[in-house]
């Protein structure tokens, strides 16, 4: 096993601002330390500063920024973070 794992997550455009995202990734973060994980990837879009915020307060480090392609959303650019654990 790599001991690498990827968390993803959504919220709510009406529950935007209420804590709920810092929650999510505390939670997701936790559940993968009980599976022994040694880091996690989070790919967040450039433009979504809130889910940037959240994840450099939960020790998120910025590996690079990657411009993804696909049919469904077209081009965007997309920056990676690892969270060791």
């Amino acid at each position: 096993m790599i001991g690498i794992g990827s968390i993803g997550y959504s919220v709510r455009v009406t529950e935007w601002g209420k804590g709920y995202g810092n929650e999510i990734l505390k939670q997701g973060l936790e559940i993968a330390r009980n599976y022994s994980l040694e880091k996690v990837l989070l790919n967040i879009d450039d433009d979504n500063y809130a889910s940037i915020r959240i994840c450099e307060n939960n020790g998120g480090i910025l590996m690079d920024k990657v411009m993804l392609e696909s049919k469904e959303e077209g081009k965007r650019l997309v920056r990676r973070y690892w969270i060791l654990l």
